[in-house]
């Protein structure tokens, strides 16, 4: 029997994170979505996710860079896996500084 993974996908555009969300929960996975860093540090710790995609160029005080900090340094939440899924190439060698971090390019999804 396969494995399900629950997935916290978090991107302020709509279409991008419902997309993603209706393609995860095609292939079984379990998925809990939001459009901004702070509601992602709020519904990690609540649904405590096997993995993030994260945009990391949230609007807001509390931007996809921060979240990924926020979240990686959760005890609880330390092991998850996050993968920042971004626009901009440039942005991958950012994405070690905030913690071990999966970089995908979000054309590449």
């Amino acid at each position: 029997m396969p494995v399900m993974l629950s997935v916290l996908v978090v991107d302020d555009d709509r279409d991008s994170r419902d997309l993603l969300a209706e393609y995860l929960t095609f292939v079984g996975c379990t998925v809990a979505t939001v459009a901004t860093g702070a509601e992602a540090i709020t519904m990690a710790e609540a649904v405590r996710p096997q993995v993030v995609l994260m945009d990391l160029a949230l609007p807001g005080a509390v931007d996809g860079w921060e979240a990924t900090r926020r979240i990686k340094s959760h005890p609880l939440l330390k092991e998850t896996v996050v993968i920042a899924v971004i626009g901009r190439v440039p942005w991958r060698r950012r994405a070690g500084d905030a913690g071990r971090v999966s970089c995908r390019h979000r054309q590449a999804l």
